[in-house]
């Protein structure tokens, strides 16, 4: 799914930036690979809340528009793979080559994230208090394939393996036709489809709770209405399916089928609506050394709009011939409008669990007026399906202000959905203006295998007293 966001990360993946981050929206925090302990004003919503409660320096008001993240990592394609077939493909595969995008794409993972922040604003009170809104899309999408159903996906009828005989129809159409015949769900075993995109809009508080002077105590929560544009969840397990799929009709999926929850209008209509909550604390020692522990995203959307549940289907036979490209993202209408595979019924609604997570942070500055900081984030997720990652997330690293307005960062990285990466940032300030850019592995920019390609970065962010 995501096809028309993609396109838009695209756009900079072609300017030749490679990088990606787990704070897909927060530019200033990417390079430090942590932020719970270290990161503050409106920035710290879905992070930690509590850090509203705390001011980094003098400056009270903080606004933003359209800070951008996006990120790109396959274990299968090598980073020309990716520029090769991802953005500049200009011909079909051929059926060798189908063979051996068959072969590359089995048992291996391909996960893009995309997060946009269209507006941030903070206060934060020298009497011990702030307040912070935002409005941000948040995009997730990742694919895992066994052997047969990535042979089937780009070989089709001529994946021999499964269908062992061919023949053309009455129409003049080839079939390919298996003689043993498997239910979706013991073909498909295994295998993981997994997307979603909403937009929250998020409006959090954070206090000072205990203030002495050499150990305080800063507690926040915040509350978030989400509104759904696409979900796809195809988690094939124990002999059952378990495939679900709501999306706008704005990127025009076609499950040719009716749905007691169909949209008829055309757009960008939302599909899903829910709320969520964070809640998070930040004790600090001397005015220095900080820890924190946070628990985000806790609630729940119902997807009530082009809701359709996949049948567990005897896959007897195949009438297409694959997929002409490596783009699996690009090619996703077609995986599940017109692939064969795939069977859908309308549902009313679904209701499911935001991705809950919990991170613990501590971060530590020093030297003068302390310019150098230090600190360590661990993400644990405690959901399945769209949206989590499949397993926690460790960071450290540091940031280093050189001069009063150069600010440095970098760090590392494990875990999630992507391989251990390097991060690096950078960001500038101009009087009251903020900007700058961050990736996620700088050796991306010197290896070949395993790359993870992104951007991350914001232009229009201010501060003011």
């Amino acid at each position: 799914m995501i096809k028309k966001i993609f396109v838009s990360a695209m756009v900079f993946f072609i300017a030749g930036t490679a990088s990606a981050q787990f704070e897909m929206g927060a530019f200033t925090a990417t390079g430090a690979a942590h932020s719970a302990a270290w990161i503050s004003d409106y920035q710290c919503l879905g992070i930690n809340p509590a850090n509203l409660g705390w001011m980094k320096d003098d400056k009270k008001i903080a606004v933003s528009s359209m800070e951008f993240g996006a990120s790109i990592y396959s274990e299968a394609l090598s980073k020309t793979d990716i520029k090769k077939h991802f953005i500049f493909n200009t011909r079909p595969l051929t059926n060798t080559e189908k063979i051996e995008a068959a072969k590359t794409f089995a048992n291996s993972n391909l996960a893009l994230n995309i997060d946009l922040m269209t507006a941030g604003a903070s206060y934060q009170s020298d009497k011990n208090w702030g307040i912070a809104f935002t409005m941000r899309d948040r995009a997730m999408l990742q694919t895992y394939l066994n052997k047969s159903l990535s042979g089937i996906f780009f070989e089709g009828y001529n994946y021999k393996s499964y269908f062992d005989s061919i023949a053309t129809n009455a129409s003049g159409d080839t079939i390919g036709y298996a003689k043993i015949p498997q239910n979706l769900s013991q073909l498909a075993e295994g295998s993981k489809i997994l997307g979603n995109w909403f937009r929250e809009i998020n409006l959090g508080f954070g206090w000072r709770f205990i203030n002495n002077e050499n150990f305080k105590v800063y507690l926040g929560a915040g509350g978030k209405y989400l509104m759904g544009f696409g979900l796809l969840e195809i988690m094939p397990e124990n002999g059952s399916l378990n495939a679900f799929s709501a999306i706008t009709p704005f990127l025009k999926f076609d499950y040719n089928t009716p749905s007691p929850s169909e949209i008829t209008e055309t757009g960008m209509k939302q599909v899903g609506q829910g709320f969520g909550c964070d809640f998070g604390g930040t004790v600090e020692f001397f005015k220095s050394l900080r820890f924190a522990l946070s628990f985000n995203d806790i609630g729940y959307i119902k997807w009530d709009g082009n809701v359709y549940e996949g049948k567990d289907t005897l896959v007897g036979d195949c009438s297409n011939k694959g997929l002409d490209s490596y783009n699996l993202i690009n090619n996703m209408g077609k995986i599940l409008s017109d692939s064969g595979l795939f069977t859908w019924k309308g549902k009313v609604s679904r209701n499911y669990t935001l991705p809950t997570n919990m991170r613990w942070g501590v971060s530590i500055a020093f030297g003068e007026d302390n310019n150098v900081e230090l600190g360590a984030d661990v993400y644990v997720p405690f959901t399945d399906g769209a949206g989590s990652y499949d397993k926690a997330i460790i960071g450290i690293g540091a940031n280093v202000r050189i001069v009063k307005v150069i600010n440095l960062s970098a760090g590392f990285v494990t875990g999630g959905n992507y391989d251990s990466n390097i991060p690096l940032g950078v960001y500038f300030l101009a009087g009251a203006w903020e900007f700058g850019i961050a990736s996620r592995d700088a050796l991306t920019f010197f290896t070949k295998d395993n790359p993870t390609m992104s951007a991350v970065f914001g232009l229009l962010r201010f501060r003011f007293k």
